[in-house]
């Protein structure tokens, strides 16, 4: 199942303004795998744009092993671009944006037809794949690879391939558990017996080094290429022999710099300064929004731990949320906590099996440490999202919607039309840990859509020691954290750098006028103009003195 909510008056906002700095697509000679030429790139991404991702996995499949890469999109939610994956396996999707056929089923991995095409046995050749799942055990290929679905560059092309590529070079990814718990019904890859049971994960993104193994069009030159980032997800806690991927519902939301917004990936490995390159067609990009790079944003708080502090120009813990998370390419990875700390926040990385209930042992810092992070205003025009405390009241917040606090740990959302198929969460952390004030929270976090009552209900758990299989326990605990609503029709966006191109076309003319009228008729945040925090008669009268002379 694909939705993809586009609203026409953001699409068409961002037409003009795409049309003049998205590259030229270098589209790939011959023909996909249903012999039609190959193609361009839908719509350039410019605005934030978020989905929902079902994944699972077939029954009796062994975790890290045996068909564990045998993942199935079960439905993409998305807006207000549609979005789609070409390669998709045991943990990783990696998400492209602005599909060129949205209305072709053939443009999305939940496409049966790509069945045929999935990846069999390397070394059974003449193991094919079974005409149906589950697949008994007997049948069990020696390979994890064996169901892959990898469309790509390096196998075939095909219509989910013409998309483009999120790239940290040209934007920020957030992805966050979009269920509370899963039980796969797979087994552990050792003894082929012992049931993983349900397992509790978290997400974050991962960059290999500038090119992932499924393609799109890079963003930055128009080359086909790999995509870049790419959402991955891990079990919390852990597994013997990298068995810690995970196949679990998730949401993502993507953040163009060129639409304002404030944020990059740091990379620890390196010298300063720290943001990470990329080099494409001979020019070096660096991996963060404009105004960052020259700016001290990110400090080393000690020399050997994964610790760091950030701060923002301009910004602020009492005017905006920092999203972060680690961004390593291995399956030992780690939780991000996030505190605010008076004009900045603090981020402390721990692995994600650690169950030191203390929290003051870090991971150690470099490749591992990767991170990236956007900043989010409160004054961001649409925005709906918070600072929740650990009580669930809020310390900072935007936009309608309403929060409670049933127990231990959950938290329950309800947003005025909002429903999994019309939007997507993302949250992390924000908090220090229970008995130290001055340490970020151990804390990790999910959520999930409860259709039956219309909210969707967070989680806040930790790691400890336990008595299950792998001697672990995952219980519910308080602890804060930030959260936004990326609607699939209206997205949140920054405040404008030049008010009177209301619909960020790149030009002042009659079309800002209808855009400006239409919010403020609706009482929307983005028409108080003046910013006297409240949309009245005098915006109306700052937003003609400014568009009259073609204010920029």
């Amino acid at each position: 199942m694909i939705r993809s909510l586009v609203s026409a008056s953001v699409l068409a906002a961002a037409a003009g303004l795409a049309a003049a700095q998205a590259p030229a697509p270098i589209v790939p000679p011959g023909t996909d795998i249903f012999g039609n030429p190959s193609q361009g790139p839908g719509m350039f991404p410019l605005t934030l744009s978020g989905s929902t991702w079902g994944l699972q996995l077939p029954a009796n499949t062994v975790n890290g092993r045996f068909g564990s890469n045998a993942l199935v999109s079960t439905f993409i939610y998305s807006g207000p671009y549609a979005w789609t994956a070409g390669n998709t396996n045991e943990g990783d999707i990696d998400c492209t944006i602005g599909v060129a056929n949205p209305s072709d089923p053939r443009s999305f991995p939940t496409f049966a037809g790509y069945d045929a095409f999935r990846e069999t046995d390397a070394l059974l050749a003449s193991n094919p794949l079974p005409a149906a799942l589950p697949l008994p055990a007997s049948q069990w290929p020696d390979s994890e690879n064996w169901g892959r679905l990898r469309l790509t560059g390096g196998l075939q092309l095909a219509p989910a391939n013409w998309a483009w590529g999120t790239n940290p070079a040209h934007g920020v990814m957030m992805v966050t558990p979009a269920v509370n718990g899963r039980d796969n019904q797979n087994f552990d890859r050792f003894d082929r017996v012992t049931p993983m049971g349900t397992f509790y994960a978290h997400a974050h993104v991962t960059d290999d080094g500038g090119d992932s193994t499924g393609r799109g069009y890079n963003p930055i030159t128009g080359e086909f290429r790999g995509t870049g980032l790419y959402a991955s997800t891990y079990v919390v806690g852990d597994r013997p022999g990298e068995q810690d991927e995970a196949v679990i519902d998730l949401s993502a939301a993507y953040f163009p710099y060129s639409e304002g917004w404030i944020g990059g990936f740091y990379d620890d490995s390196t010298t300063v300064p720290r943001w990470r390159t990329r080099n494409y067609a001979d020019i070096s990009y660096d991996c963060a929004s404009p105004g960052l790079v020259a700016a001290d944003t990110v400090a080393l708080a000690d020399p050997f731990d994964a610790r760091h502090r950030v701060t923002i120009p301009n910004g602020s813990p009492a005017q905006g949320m920092l999203f972060a998370q680690n961004c390593n390419d291995t399956n030992e990875s780690n939780l991000m906590g996030v505190l605010p700390s008076g004009n900045g926040w603090d981020l402390a990385q721990r692995y994600d099996a650690d169950l030191n209930a203390a929290g003051n042992i870090f991971a150690p810092g470099g490749g591992d440490a990767r991170f990236a992070f956007v900043y989010v205003p409160f004054n961001s025009c649409n925005l709906i999202g918070a600072q929740v405390n650990p009580d669930g009241t809020l310390a900072n917040s935007a936009g309608s919607f309403t929060i409670t606090h049933p127990s231990a740990g959950v938290y329950e959302i309800a947003i005025p039309g909002g429903t999994k198929e019309t939007g997507a969460l993302i949250v992390t952390s924000c908090g220090s840990l229970p008995g130290d004030a001055t340490l970020p929270d151990r804390a990790f976090y999910s959520y999930e859509y409860d259709a039956s009552r219309g909210v969707f209900v967070v989680h806040a758990r930790e790691a400890l020691a336990g008595t299950n299989t792998w001697n672990e326990s995952y219980p519910l605990r308080d602890a804060g954290f930030y959260f936004m609503w990326i609607d699939f029709a209206r997205p949140a966006s920054p405040r404008w750098t030049c008010p009177a191109d209301y619909d960020r076309s790149g030009g002042v003319d009659g079309d800002d006028v209808i855009a400006f009228f239409a919010d403020w008729d609706a009482g929307r945040n983005c028409a108080d103009v003046d910013a006297s925090t409240g949309v009245d008669g005098d915006d109306v009268i700052v937003f003609f003195g400014i568009w009259d002379i073609s204010g920029c």
